[in-house]
């Protein structure tokens, strides 16, 4: 990965991760996230990068057992999107940032298209746009 202040910020924003989101993980104010991020300012350290770092591969992770169980299941794909933090904790599949968890959503439907997926979103408190199982018996 690029160590460039473009590089980290651009990092950040591809795994849906906000200012604050980074400052709570490297435990520093979000004041020197914008620092690392301003031409002239601070450096980001290490550490920072190690997390984004970690953050991507999880990102990589997800998306590509999103992408196998979307393939293998076939036809149209409802995606869960979220709409808040709070809801991301009351429904989501997995802690942290509900912004990642939307990013991925994306990268999987991105990929999902270009492989000439149906693909549509969805919040998942939203009974009425959900696609529902259907018992095939």
């Amino acid at each position: 990965m690029g160590y460039s202040k473009a590089g980290f910020k651009a990092a950040r924003e591809l795994c849906g991760l906000s200012q604050l989101d980074v400052a709570n993980a490297c435990d520093v104010r979000v004041l020197a996230v914008k620092k690392w991020e301003k031409p002239g300012g601070a450096e980001p350290p290490q550490d920072a990068w190690d997390f984004l770092e970690s953050c991507i591969d999880a990102q990589n992770e997800a998306v590509e057992c999103a992408m196998s169980a979307a393939i293998a299941r076939g036809g149209a794909v409802q995606i869960a999107y979220y709409r808040s933090q709070a809801q991301y904790d009351d429904l989501g599949s997995d802690p942290g940032p509900y912004g990642m968890a939307n990013a991925n959503a994306r990268l999987v439907a991105h990929r999902l298209r270009a492989l000439g997926f149906h693909v549509d979103f969805s919040y998942p408190d939203d009974e009425e746009n959900m696609y529902h199982e259907r018992d095939e018996s």
